[in-house]
């Protein structure tokens, strides 16, 4: 049985994964520039770091009436037969390894009447969730974009020049083109190997940046066990595909208050595996080391320094922890011998 990672997204409530393998990048979503002539399911192309990226919506690419974008969408840049390519999220939710056996092909009464291309190869079972696996290659290669292309062009014409979501607000534009302008810097090698990754993460309504070096994967929170004689910062073990992976909540070492249960958490492999809880994963961004601003002196604890500095964020400084560090202390360590 073969099993393979693959990246789970949300897109108007239901579940699409594609292999991990094939993920190069997650952004918020950059203000696009859409393209004469372009298939109607491109909503435009942006620069990445000096490469031109066209991003789909899937809502068109299977359609369906497309929907108005938010901020809080994401950008999932793909990279299949030396070709970059982006396809639009709601939320990125986790990577999850599935097993070939899991897999059921698609019912025949959908295929029916539809002769290709197949945009799925199956759907996965996982917990109590049904997950449509995409098939990359026909979803962007396939030769049908360019009827698609004939299509566009026999529609009637429209008035005046296509604008990336003309419905949005003054706020959310300036959120688009921020994100757009810090894309298209261009990057030399030594810049690129300047670039941190971190994944933006959501506690009591706060944003905080994790270094997603620190990060081995995102999981949803599912059958939690409590562990016995634990101080309240060990919110048990959870189940993560038959390894048993110790939960902890670090909301007291940052100042923040325990008030709903989270429903997220990192999976994190240094200094050993262990499980954080968060509340979301708002984000994967690229940031150059020179634009996180190092900490003060002042630390969360005596003696300890939780925070690696501050960095930009849709208009706002969020707090970078220093994850490693923050794992390390004693209290976090669970003695299963005690």
């Amino acid at each position: 049985m073969e099993y393979v990672p693959y990246l789970i997204f949300k897109l108007h409530g239901s579940l699409y994964a594609v292999k991990a393998v094939a993920v190069r990048e997650i952004l918020g979503l950059p203000e696009l520039t859409p393209i004469e002539e372009a298939p109607a399911c491109i909503a435009g192309v942006f620069n990445l770091r000096g490469r031109v990226v066209p991003v789909m919506d899937l809502d068109m690419r299977f359609g369906h009436t497309p929907c108005r974008y938010l901020t809080t969408d994401s950008v999932i840049v793909l990279e299949t037969e030396d070709m970059l390519a982006g396809i639009v999220g709601n939320e990125v939710l986790r990577v999850e390894t599935i097993a070939s056996g899991d897999i059921e092909a698609i019912p025949d009464y959908v295929r029916e009447g539809r002769p290709g291309p197949h945009f799925l190869d199956g759907e996965a079972k996982a917990g109590g969730d049904c997950i449509m696996l995409l098939n990359l290659h026909n979803l962007i290669k396939h030769e049908d974009l360019a009827k698609a292309r004939t299509e566009r062009e026999e529609r009637p014409a429209l008035t005046g020049h296509p604008a990336f979501c003309p419905g949005a607000t003054d706020k959310e534009r300036r959120v688009f083109r921020e994100r757009a302008n810090g894309l298209s810097r261009p990057a030399g090698e030594k810049d690129v190997s300047g670039l941190t990754p971190l994944a933006v993460i959501s506690l009591n309504n706060e944003y905080f940046g994790v270094e997603l070096g620190a990060v081995r994967e995102f999981s949803g929170i599912r059958d939690l066990t409590p562990v016995p004689c634990c101080g309240r910062h060990v919110l048990g073990y959870m189940n993560l595909r038959g390894n048993l992976v110790t939960l902890l909540d670090i909301r007291g070492l940052l100042n923040l208050p325990a008030n709903d249960a989270p429903a997220k958490a990192i999976i994190a492999g240094a200094p050993f595996t262990v499980g954080v809880a968060i509340d979301d994963i708002a984000d994967v961004l690229y940031i150059a080391r020179e634009d996180i601003t190092p900490a003060p002196m002042a630390v969360e604890a005596p003696g300890e320094r939780y925070a690696l500095g501050t960095a930009p964020y849709n208009g706002r400084a969020i707090t970078v922890i220093d994850l490693p560090k923050v794992l390390s202390r004693e209290e976090l360590i669970v003695n299963e011998e005690a």
